[in-house]
C-alpha cells in the first residue's frame, strides 16, 4: 500500500539530501528521486514488494510506489520483474460483468493461458502464463468509479474503469500526488457504452415516462402509481444505488438537479445494479435505475424531455448520448509507465476483438454504426415542429441533405462556449480514421455536420456551429493526412435547427451542442454551408 506523497517528499528532502552523504558508503542505500524531479529521499532498502520500494530512512519507514520515482544505487531492483502483476479496479458492474471477459479475450489473443485465483465479493485474482512460463497475476477490485479513481491517483491501482469522466476535485488529487492529469488522450479512453434504465416491473404497462415526473417519482412528490394512469393504486418502490455510484452521480446530475428536487429519504439504497433490476422485478409497486445489462426481464422506459422530446435506448442513441441516461464506459491509466502486460491489456480493450466482448457481455462497444433518416422520424418530427417558420428554407436543406446520406454514431460534443477537443473526442476520431480506411468509404463524402442549443442569438450560434465543424474536419485532416486520397471532408453547419434533446435543461443543451458525421455517395451543395 502507498503511503508516501508527494508533499512529503517535498517536505524533508531537503534534511534528507543533507544528512545524504554520511549513508551514501552503505550497500544496501538508495536514492528514490520523484519523476518531476521536485524532491528526493534516501535510504536503506528492506524490500521491494508489489511493485513498492520500503526503505529505512533517518527519517523512519517509507513505503514508495515504483513507478513515481526513479531509483539510483547498487541496491536498486530490475524492474522489469515486477511487470509480472497488475491491478485493475473501478465501477463495480464493469469488473464484475466486462473486465473479467476482456482479460480472458487478452489471454487468447496474445497466447496465455489464464486461470481464476481466489474470489471473494470485493475481489478477484487470475493468473496469465505464457509458452515461456511466465505467469503474470491480475488482481481485479470491485468498488466504484470514485474508488477506482482515487486509487491510481495514488498508485495502489494500475487501471480503473469508470462510469463517468473524472471530475475537476479528482484531476487536482491526482495532480497533487504527482500522477498529472486524468483526462489526456495518454491516460483516459472510452473502451465502452453503458446507460442507466429506468425500469417498473414487467406487468406494469406504463410506456414512457417525463424527465419532471421521473424526478417527481424519486423525490417521493409523486408516491403512487395510480398518479401514473395505473389503475390499481400502489405505493410506489424507488430502489437507487448508495451515495458515491455513478448512477447516483448521473441521477442527481440529469434527473434531480435540473428539476429542483431532492431524493425522497424513504428510497430503498442497494450495493449493485444487478440487486436494483432484481429486486424491481420481483416488487409489482417498485421503479429503480440500473444498467443496460440488467434491463433483461423488466420493463424499461421511454424517457421524454420537459420539451415532449422523447427516446429509447438503443445501441444508437447510447452511442451518440442522445438517450438522456447513457454514458461512455472510461478506462484511466495510472500514468504512463505500467508494467508491461498493463498498458498491452489497456491497449488490447480498444481493438476490434475487444468490443466484440463488449457487445457479447451485453454492453455496447464503441464500433462505429449507421443511421438512415429514415429510422430517424423522432428527429424528423422535432426538426419541423420546433422550429419558426423563418427556419422553415434551413430544416427544409438539412432534410434534403440528409435523406440520401448515412449518420455514423460517431458524435462530438463541445462545452458551453468551448472549441476544444477533449480525450474522448480524439478516440471518436481515431475510430473514425480507421473506418474510413476501409474498402467501403473510399470515394465517399464525409460531412461535419455542426449543431448547437438554442441560447443565445440564431446567428451567433450558427457562426458557433460553423466553427465547431471546421475545428472537428481540421482534426481528421491533420492527423490523418493519407485519408485525403480516400475521401472528401466537408464542413457544414445548422446551429440549432435539429435539438436532439430539450435546451430548457443543461443535459439537453449539452446534447445538442455536437457536431455529426454524415456520410453520403457524392458532394451536395448547401446554402449553409462553409
Amino acid at each position: 500500500m502507498l503511503n508516501f506523497r508527494t508533499k512529503a517528499i517535498q517536505t524533508i528532502s531537503a534534511s534528507v539530501l543533507a544528512l545524504s552523504a554520511g549513508v551514501a558508503a552503505h550497500a544496501d542505500t538508495l536514492t528514490l528521486t520523484a519523476k518531476d524531479g521536485s524532491s528526493q529521499i534516501s535510504g536503506e532498502l528492506l524490500t521491494f514488494e508489489d511493485g513498492n520500494y520500503v526503505l529505512d530512512t533517518v527519517h523512519g519507514k517509507f513505503t514508495i510506489a515504483a513507478n513515481a520515482v526513479t531509483c539510483d544505487g547498487l541496491s536498486c531492483p530490475e524492474l522489469s520483474l515486477e511487470a509480472s502483476k497488475f491491478t485493475v479496479t473501478g465501477s463495480g458492474t464493469v469488473t464484475a460483468h466486462l473486465a473479467p471477459e476482456l482479460l480472458m479475450a487478452f489471454a487468447a489473443h496474445s497466447g496465455q493461458e489464464i486461470k481464476d485465483g481466489q474470489k471473494n465479493g470485493t475481489s478477484s485474482a487470475y493468473e496469465m502464463t505464457d509458452s515461456n512460463g511466465t505467469t503474470v497475476s491480475v488482481a481485479m477490485n470491485h468498488s466504484n468509479a470514485s474508488r477506482g479513481l482515487s486509487d491510481i491517483s495514488a498508485r495502489v491501482a494500475h487501471l480503473a474503469f469508470s462510469a463517468r469522466p473524472a471530475s475537476e476535485v479528482e484531476e487536482v488529487a491526482a495532480t497533487q500526488l504527482g500522477l498529472g492529469k486524468l483526462r489526456t488522450e495518454a491516460t483516459e479512453q472510452v473502451v465502452g457504452h453503458d446507460a442507466l434504465m429506468v425500469i417498473v416491473h414487467p406487468d406494469n404497462h406504463l410506456r414512457a415516462i417525463s424527465e419532471s415526473v421521473l424526478a417527481d417519482v424519486f423525490s417521493g412528490k409523486v408516491s403512487d402509481w395510480r398518479a401514473l394512469g395505473r389503475a390499481d393504486a400502489g405505493k410506489i418502490s424507488i430502489y437507487v444505488r448508495e451515495d458515491n455510484s455513478a448512477a447516483r452521480q448521473i441521477l442527481d446530475y440529469v434527473l434531480m438537479r435540473p428539476n429542483r428536487e431532492n431524493l425522497s429519504a424513504t428510497v430503498t439504497v442497494m450495493n449493485s445494479d444487478e440487486e436494483i433490476a432484481d429486486a424491481v422485478k420481483a416488487d409489482p409497486n417498485g421503479i429503480g435505475l440500473t444498467r443496460y445489462i440488467h434491463r433483461a426481464g423488466a420493463n424499461a422506459l421511454q424517457i421524454e424531455g420537459v420539451c415532449g422530446i422523447r427516446v429509447s435506448a438503443t445501441p444508437f442513441s447510447i452511442k451518440t448520448g442522445e438517450y438522456p441516461l447513457s454514458h461512455p464506459i472510461y478506462m484511466y491509466r495510472a500514468g504512463a509507465d505500467l508494467p508491461k502486460a498493463a498498458n498491452e491489456f489497456a491497449d488490447f480493450v480498444s481493438s476490434d476483438v475487444a468490443q466484440n466482448v463488449v457487445r457479447d457481455a451485453g454492453f455496447v462497444s464503441t464500433k462505429i454504426t449507421e443511421s438512415l433518416l429514415d429510422t430517424q422520424g423522432l428527429r424528423i418530427t422535432h426538426a419541423v415542429t420546433q422550429n419558426d417558420d423563418e427556419d422553415f428554407d434551413g430544416t427544409k436543406q438539412m432534410l434534403k441533405m440528409m435523406a440520401n446520406a448515412r449518420r455514423l454514431s460517431t458524435t462530438i460534443r463541445f462545452g458551453n462556449g468551448s472549441n476544444d477537443l477533449d480525450a474522448a473526442a480524439y478516440n471518436d476520431l481515431e475510430r473514425l480514421a480507421d473506418l474510413m480506411r476501409s474498402d467501403k468509404y473510399k470515394g465517399k463524402v464525409l460531412y461535419f455536420m455542426g449543431f448547437t442549443d438554442s441560447v443565445g442569438r440564431k446567428d451567433l450560434n450558427l457562426f458557433l456551429a460553423v466553427q465547431r465543424a471546421e475545428i472537428v474536419r481540421q482534426a481528421v485532416v491533420s492527423r490523418y493526412p493519407e485519408l485525403a486520397d480516400r475521401i472528401k471532408a466537408q464542413s457544414v453547419a445548422f446551429g440549432e435547427l435539429s435539438p436532439l434533446a430539450c435546451n430548457e435543461t443543461r443535459p439537453g443543451r449539452e446534447v445538442n451542442r455536437r457536431v455529426e458525421v454524415w456520410v453520403h455517395d457524392e458532394a451536395i451543395r448547401v446554402s449553409l454551408s462553409q
